[in-house]
């Protein structure tokens, strides 16, 4: 899966305390489903958190 998010599988949420979404659809033909990934670097010690669900909330 490519994504604007990611380059070469790398998360593009470099900078500490920021956090980027990004909506796209998976799977084949009627179980086509939207789903969104969401990333989020801590400001602190710099950990990623990633996580893909269907909705924000």
């Amino acid at each position: 899966m490519t994504t604007r998010m990611t380059i070469n599988g790398v998360s593009t949420c470099a900078e500490a305390g920021t956090e980027k979404y990004e909506r796209f659809q998976s799977g084949i033909g009627r179980r086509r489903r939207t789903l969104v990934q969401y990333d989020y670097r801590h400001p602190i010690d710099r950990e990623l958190f990633s996580c893909v669900k269907p909705t924000l909330d």
